[in-house]
C-alpha cells in the first residue's frame, strides 16, 4: 500500500484534536506519522492475536502435542534447567 498517495477518511475534532497532541508528544515530522505508527501497532497486534487463537485451536484438536510440550518443558526429571 502506498502510504504517499492522497485520499481522506473523515475523522471527529476530538481525535484530530488527539492526533495532533501525540504529534507534538512524539516530535513526530507529521500526523501522518503519528497514525502510520498507531496502524503499524494495531496491525502487529492483530496478527499475534490471530496467531495465538491458531495455536490455541491447533493445540486443542492435537492433545498429543501438548502432552509432548508439557514433557519437555521447564525442569528436566535430572533437575537441569532447560536453557532459554
Amino acid at each position: 500500500m502506498d502510504r504517499l498517495s492522497g485520499s481522506s477518511v473523515r475523522v471527529s475534532p476530538s481525535n484530530r484534536k488527539r492526533v495532533a497532541a501525540l504529534a507534538t508528544e512524539l516530535k513526530a515530522t507529521s500526523q501522518q506519522e503519528v497514525i502510520d505508527r498507531a496502524l503499524d501497532q494495531l496491525e502487529h497486534r492483530v496478527f499475534w492475536e490471530g496467531f495465538e487463537e491458531e495455536a490455541q485451536a491447533y493445540l486443542a484438536s492435537h492433545p498429543e502435542e501438548r502432552a509432548e510440550r508439557d514433557r519437555y518443558a521447564g525442569t528436566s526429571s535430572d533437575g537441569i534447567k532447560a536453557r532459554p
